[in-house]
């Protein structure tokens, strides 16, 4: 609802600035179907930018996970209600195929969201 809420204002935008450059939305003169094509910009827009924000969340959620395992760890084990072994936990935070495996996975995701951007939206 936050999103639609955003393109909504981001048309409204648009439309002050077309309005600026001359373009008049009150007339009668401005056709449906242009606006129509104004919204359906301002909604892939809108869904770029967000698919952006989501890719650069994921990737600072795993930096988070390599730079603080034993955090990580600890969280994890409490929301899955397992016992939390430190030991263990710090043999974790220090094998880097392990940290490896973090940053693999996340770099694995955020190419198939790219990926499937492109063959929604087309090359950027």
């Amino acid at each position: 609802m936050e999103n639609n809420k955003q393109t909504d204002e981001l048309f409204e935008k648009v439309k002050q600035v077309l309005t600026q450059k001359g373009y008049n939305f009150t007339d009668g003169n401005f056709q449906e179907d242009e606006l129509k094509a104004i919204q359906d910009i301002v909604d892939a827009t809108a869904q770029i930018f967000s698919w952006d924000v989501y890719n650069g969340s994921l990737a600072i959620s795993a930096l988070e996970k390599i730079a603080n395992t034993i955090a990580f760890l600890k969280a994890e084990a409490e929301r899955d209600g397992n016992k939390f072994n430190g030991a263990v936990a710090y043999s974790i935070a220090n094998d880097h195929v392990y940290l490896k495996s973090i940053a693999r996975e996340t770099l694995a995701e955020i190419s198939e969201k790219n990926n499937l951007k492109a063959e929604i939206y087309g090359k950027q």
